[in-house]
C-alpha cells in the first residue's frame, strides 16, 4: 500500500509538471505528446460517444457509452474528470503494448470486458435478479452464481466451492480442497459487516482456501 501510495504522488507530479502536454484538439479530443516525444496519446469521442483511447505503443481502449453512463458518468459531462481519466489511461498503458480492450453493455445489461488476449469477464444477472459472473483467462471458464438450490456456486477448471445455508439456517462453505467451515450468526455478522455481501465473503473464502 505505502508503495501504491508513493507511485500515486508521483504520478500526480509528473501530470503536474507535464500537464502542457495534453491539449485539446478542434475535434474536442485529448492529446498527449511525452516530454521526448517518444509516447503518445489520445482520448477521442466516436459517433456513438464511445471513448476511445489510442496510443503510440499500439494500445487501444474502449469504452462504449453505455459503459460510461453507468459506471463513469461525470467521464462524459466534465472536462476535468475527463482529463483525470485520460492521464489515469496513459498511467496504465504506458506499461503495455499491442494490447486491445473494450468496455460495453450488452442488450441483456450485462457488463463485458473482452481483450486480444483470451481474456473476458462477463457479470450480470440471472432470470431470478441473482448476481452472476464468469470470466475465461487462456481459454479456462470461471463462474460464480447462484445455482437451483439457492448456494452460491463457484466453478474453474477442476476446482469447486458453494457457500449455503444448512438445516439449521447457518451458513457454511465446502469446496473441493476438503474445506467445509459452518458459520455462528456472530461470526457471520462479522464477516458481512466487514464484506458487505454473500458474494464478497465468498469470494474472500474462496481466495482464501481454494
Amino acid at each position: 500500500m505505502k508503495n501504491k501510495i508513493i507511485y500515486l504522488l508521483l504520478a500526480f507530479f509528473y501530470f503536474q509538471t507535464n500537464a502542457q502536454h495534453i491539449e485539446l484538439d478542434i475535434f474536442n479530443n485529448l492529446n498527449y505528446e511525452s516530454r521526448k516525444n517518444n509516447y503518445k496519446a489520445t482520448l477521442e469521442q466516436n459517433i456513438f460517444k464511445d471513448l476511445v483511447f489510442t496510443d503510440s505503443y499500439k494500445n487501444k481502449v474502449t469504452f462504449e457509452k453505455k459503459y460510461l453512463d453507468l459506471k463513469f458518468p461525470e467521464v462524459l459531462n466534465n472536462e476535468n474528470h475527463k482529463r483525470q481519466f485520460f492521464k489515469h489511461l496513459i498511467c496504465e498503458y504506458k506499461k503495455e503494448a499491442n494490447y486491445t480492450i473494450s468496455y460495453s453493455i450488452d442488450i441483456f445489461n450485462n457488463e463485458i470486458i473482452k481483450d486480444n488476449r483470451n481474456n473476458k469477464i462477463e457479470t450480470g444477472k440471472d432470470i431470478f435478479g441473482n448476481n452472476t459472473y464468469e470470466e475465461v483467462n487462456n481459454e479456462v471458464k470461471t463462474s460464480i452464481k447462484t445455482n437451483l438450490s439457492g448456494a452460491l456456486e463457484y466453478i474453474s477448471k477442476n476446482k469447486k466451492a458453494t457457500l449455503s445455508k444448512n438445516f439449521q439456517n447457518k451458513w457454511v462453505y465446502s469446496d473441493s480442497s476438503g474445506n467445509k467451515f459452518e458459520f455462528g450468526n456472530t461470526t457471520w455478522n462479522h464477516l458481512k459487516n466487514t464484506y458487505n455481501s454473500n458474494e464478497n465473503i465468498f469470494h474472500f473464502l474462496i481466495h482464501q482456501y481454494l
